[in-house]
């Protein structure tokens, strides 16, 4: 029975950790997006990636993405950018993957995305080559 109330305790307190986290999240998206807002947590959810939505970005094609990657753990801002044009999504639990589509193709066999993978561990961001296609 000491082992169960032991148990339920230590689980209670991960998730109190957790719902302080998320709260600390809400509320700098918040200050940040106001509602406007999506969330995606990395495969470990140790990291949430949260993205201003934009309803403009339909309309022009070159709006401007706004996005922070806070860390659960230590509740702080570990990336934050605004790149036009770009997409961003989780490539790792520790990487971003940033697309960002240029104005200009150079050639008929360039898809016009340059695409860069920025690594929240070693604060470094790696420019692949421009996708082809």
């Amino acid at each position: 029975m000491f082992f169960i109330c032991v148990l339920y305790s230590c689980s209670t307190l991960n998730n109190t950790v957790d719902n302080k986290a998320n709260n600390k999240l809400l509320v700098i998206a918040n200050e940040q997006f106001g509602k406007d807002f999506v969330v995606q947590y990395n495969s470990y959810k140790t990291y949430a990636l949260c993205k201003r939505i934009s309803n403009d970005s339909n309309k022009n094609p070159n709006s401007l993405c706004e996005f922070f990657v806070l860390n659960l753990q230590t509740n702080k801002i570990e990336y934050q950018d605004k790149i036009s044009s770009c997409k961003v999504s989780w490539e790792s639990a520790n990487e971003l993957r940033l697309v960002k589509q240029l104005g200009i193709i150079n050639s008929p066999q360039e898809n016009g995305q340059v695409i860069s993978i920025y690594n929240l561990k070693t604060k470094m961001k790696t420019k692949l080559t421009t996708a082809v296609r």
